[in-house]
């Protein structure tokens, strides 16, 4: 059970697995997470994370695999609006297929790729009127989009960089990761376009008695190159994959064509078995 202003109230389940296959002092955790989920808004949430390290580290596998049939409140490109009631609505069916494959070229390091499929349709634009023109109906004429439907599909270029010893919960090291992706009409993207996608993150243990009073840093960003990307395929608010970036935000609040997002926070336990821990954040975009 819970509530979250994105979506609503919400009801469903969420199972979530680490497991490490191979000797732990040369292979890291992997981590498999499985979601369902119902909320007063009427969405639809089914999901499948995982991010998994074959033994030796010789391999890692990165996917998301998502059906949703949801609605968000839109606000425009760049800041966008500045009251909510002057905000648009939009209900959609999302379909995605994310996969990347790495293999491991020296200590930490790995390159690889990968496909990445969107396909967006049944969009209804609830705002939308003879009178008035919301941004995703003018962004999608004037770039050649249906309104109704369109795709963004495509294959990646990867290379990766991983010294931290948990995805889960890092007491240490750097995450970094760089995505060149190339959507293509020939894999059924509505246009071409290229993008290039990064994430880095840093951890610093500050407390060795306490190793899980940590200062983390999270830097993610993406460019577009080249091509027009659909208006809900531009990069936004909370859509990486656990759609945790821009806390204090509902999802899709900031959105372009390119997209910075930049976070830090302090990380503490409360309890001494650390079931209850805490955490201070700002973030910008």
């Amino acid at each position: 059970f819970g509530y979250n202003p994105s979506v609503g109230f919400q009801i469903g389940g969420k199972v979530s697995a680490e497991r490490t296959f191979g000797n732990p002092d040369n292979t890291n955790s992997s981590l498999l997470g499985f979601i369902a989920a119902y909320t007063s808004k009427g969405i639809i949430n089914l999901q499948a994370i995982h991010n998994v390290f074959t033994k030796d580290n010789k391999m890692n596998w990165q996917g998301n695999w998502q059906l949703t049939f949801t609605e968000i409140t839109d606000y425009g490109i760049g800041p966008g609006k500045s009251y909510p009631d002057s905000a648009d609505k939009l209900k959609f069916s999302y379909f995605r297929f994310y996969e990347k494959a790495y293999v491991n070229i020296g200590p930490h390091l790995f390159a690889g790729g990968g496909l990445n499929i969107n396909f967006r349709n049944k969009i209804k634009d609830f705002n939308e009127s003879s009178t008035y023109n919301t941004a995703h109906q003018t962004y999608s004429v004037e770039n050649g989009f249906d309104p109704l439907r369109y795709s963004a599909n495509g294959i990646i270029a990867a290379i990766q960089y991983n010294t931290r010893e948990n995805p889960v919960q890092s007491y240490g090291g750097i995450y970094a990761d760089l995505d060149l992706q190339f959507n293509q009409k020939w894999l059924g993207s509505t246009k071409n376009s290229v993008q290039v996608v990064y994430d880095f993150r840093k951890y610093i243990g500050l407390s060795k008695r306490n190793p899980a009073t940590v200062l983390a840093f999270w830097q993610r960003s993406s460019f577009k190159f080249g091509g027009d990307l659909p208006y809900l395929a531009l990069p936004n608010t909370g859509d990486d994959a656990y759609a945790r970036s821009g806390r204090g935000y509902t999802v899709g609040r900031f959105k372009g064509p390119s997209y910075f997002y930049l976070e830090s926070e302090y990380r503490f336990p409360i309890t001494r078995n650390k079931l209850f821990s805490g955490v201070c954040f700002v973030n910008t975009q």
